[in-house]
């Protein structure tokens, strides 16, 4: 029972199940899922803004996924490179937009610093009151110039469209169903390797922002999802 305590204590994901089962604690169906601090400092490399970053990836190999979000809020693409040489991290650069006047509400309501963002490149308002899916495909299309784009994973129930045009532009799209189905083994190997530190997201705030606000829900077979609707607040990059 100890040596289950001080795992539940290293990994939130955990600590419902130790609860639940071995101490007889009721608990909601939803959990904490990443331990923040360990998420914080996987971002070891810092530049002066973060276009820096993408220029430090140009011509290498990804892998990417997509999130698009309702018309309102953010919508996220992350690009995750696998280690060129022994001892690299997986690097992770992500792109996040949100409407201009979406970004405006939220800065006063949730008391984020979203014009601080902006300007160091963490997140890319679009005009108006709705995200601007046509920039968000001209932004993937010249990502696509910019590095070797092997796939790019996405949700056929918000992504049909923007998949349709990828795909007529040579991307490499596969479905990625957001249930347990597709999504638990990458649940559980993502918060391993941020325990063991082995990605690098160049400091970026929003991720952090966003891996504090995740929660994941868990099936009768111990397996884990992240949970949009049961967390406090946007969670699309960490998704993504």
């Amino acid at each position: 029972m100890a040596d289950q305590v001080a795992k539940a204590i290293q990994m939130p994901s955990k600590e419902n199940a130790v609860k639940n089962r071995q101490l007889n604690i009721w608990t909601v169906g939803e959990t904490k899922w990443l331990d923040v601090k360990r998420f914080e400092e996987c971002g070891r490399v810092k530049f002066s803004h973060y276009s820096e970053a993408f220029e430090s990836m140009v011509g290498r190999e990804c892998f990417t996924g997509l999130d698009l979000s309702s018309k309102v809020d953010y919508s996220a693409a992350v690009h995750l490179f696998p280690p060129s040489k022994k001892d690299e991290p997986w690097n992770v650069l992500a792109r996040l937009w949100i409407p201009e006047e979406t970004m405006r509400e939220r800065e006063k309501r949730d008391r984020t610093p979203c014009k601080q963002w902006a300007r160091a490149g963490w997140i890319t308002p679009t005009e108006g009151e709705i995200i601007d899916y046509d920039q968000i495909f001209e932004e993937l299309k010249a990502d696509g110039d910019r590095f070797q784009i092997r796939e790019i994973g996405f949700d056929p129930w918000s992504a049909t469209q923007m998949a349709t045009n990828l795909d007529i532009e040579g991307f490499e799209m596969v479905q990625m169903r957001q249930g347990f189905g597709t999504m638990a083994a990458p649940t559980k190997e993502f918060e391993v390797m941020v325990m063991q530190r082995k990605f690098e997201h160049f400091g970026n705030p929003v991720l952090c922002w966003m891996a504090k606000n995740a929660n994941v829900v868990r099936d009768s077979n111990d397996n884990l999802r992240p949970a949009k609707d049961k967390s406090a607040e946007r969670i699309d990059g960490i998704v993504a």
